[in-house]
């Protein structure tokens, strides 16, 4: 939603108006500080990941392996990447309701 130029990333500008946006009451100067925090690579912007991660922390090691395994579950040829031919062979949409019903 704060993407508006649709770079996948969030600068400076579109954080900020995207906090106004949202209700916050918030100064430019903050809004550039909280976006430096979550610029973990330092490239000027947030992406999708680093916002996250912002905004939830890093996930402790018992719930990352819980992550990695139901990843892996999902991964099932092993690309790194979840494709529709990766979740054909985990999920059977043939008893789905919707599709049962045409």
């Amino acid at each position: 939603m704060m993407d508006t130029n649709g770079d996948r990333g969030i600068d400076k500008q579109e954080f900020y108006w995207g906090l106004k946006d949202l209700g916050c009451s918030i100064s430019k100067r903050e809004a550039g500080v909280l976006l430096d925090a979550m610029d973990t690579n330092q490239d000027g912007m947030v992406n999708f990941d680093e916002f996250l991660a912002g905004l939830r922390g890093h996930p402790n090691a018992t719930r990352q392996e819980v992550i990695n395994r139901a990843f892996a579950k999902f991964d099932h040829n092993g690309s790194g990447v979840i494709d529709s031919s990766d979740l054909a062979v985990v999920y059977d949409t043939s008893k789905h309701p919707k599709v049962r019903s045409g």
